[in-house]
């Protein structure tokens, strides 16, 4: 009788810890058709993950790896998406001791062209204050610096300012 009730006892922790295990996301959270590399890692998080076996039974799209790491709830899914794939959402299933678990994936179509490239709007102008433009010779020397202006001194100050900057907003338009 002991051993029965003790045996009952792990089963029930058992299912209790593999139940336990959340998929709290999915990283992407979605993809797209139509690119040139047909692979996607997915990294999968939750409690204890790493402790189900993951699968995928959808059209075009293959399950090639499952990588574990020493973290248990991490999990990272390798996926091949092939010609066949089409845009929709399909489940992943993750099982385990204690059940199924059921993940909805979204592939998306891809909007052609999916990117512009590179334009005046994605080029930051870095300006280093001190050496763009002096607008405010009244603050070139400061006492607590120890220093002078020297402009002929490449590592010197060269007495730039906000005014300076702003003096010459239409130089960075």
């Amino acid at each position: 009788m002991q051993l029965g009730l003790s045996s009952a006892l792990l089963a029930t922790v058992v299912t209790a810890a593999a139940m336990a295990a959340d998929i709290e996301r999915i990283e992407p959270p979605n993809w797209w058709l139509g690119f040139n590399d047909s692979t996607l890692q997915l990294l999968v998080y939750g409690d204890d993950v790493a402790n189900l076996k993951p699968s995928i039974d959808a059209t075009g799209v293959e399950l090639r790896k499952v990588e574990r790491t020493g973290n248990p709830n991490y999990l990272f899914l390798h996926l091949a998406i092939g010609e066949g794939a089409r845009a929709g959402d399909f489940s992943i299933r993750f099982d385990g001791d204690g059940g199924s678990k059921e993940v909805t994936y979204q592939i998306a179509e891809r909007n052609q062209p999916h990117a512009q490239g590179f334009s005046s709007k994605d080029a930051i102008y870095l300006i280093t204050p001190d050496r763009f433009g002096n607008g405010d010779p009244a603050n070139d020397h400061i006492e607590a610096l120890g220093d002078t202006l020297d402009r002929s001194q490449p590592l010197a100050r060269h007495g730039g300012d906000l005014q300076g900057i702003a003096e010459r907003l239409d130089y960075i338009a």
